[in-house]
């Protein structure tokens, strides 16, 4: 289950949170329980542009839950941008935190429409 609040701080600026509960069952093992809180802020200077910077599970990693399912601490950075009324771009940058020695990120962009 999910719970999430956000709204308007100022100006172009929103902010929010996010509550989130896992419940994940290994086929003939255990059953795990994780919650995640995150939180993001989004920057829009004018009707077409925004960006927006997300923090993912402030909680931290859970030791008990087997490494493979753990829920990964997160930065993320991404933009869009409006071109038209039916068109949309997207480009995001993911970076796992901890356990990511090498700071591989994850590059991510499209176009919806």
């Amino acid at each position: 289950g999910q719970f999430a609040l956000a709204a308007p701080i100022y100006q172009f600026l929103s902010a929010g949170i996010s509550v989130e509960h896992y419940r994940q069952d290994e086929v003939g093992g255990s059953d795990y329980n994780q919650t995640d809180i995150t939180v993001g802020a989004l920057y829009n200077p004018n009707a077409r542009l925004g960006v927006g910077l997300v923090f993912r599970n402030l909680l931290g990693r859970d030791d008990e839950v087997p490494a493979h399912l753990q829920l990964q601490d997160q930065i993320i950075v991404g933009v869009n941008y409006i071109f038209m009324r039916q068109f949309r771009g997207r480009f995001d940058v993911v970076e796992q935190v901890s356990a990511n020695p090498e700071k591989n990120r994850v590059y991510k962009g499209g176009i919806e429409s």
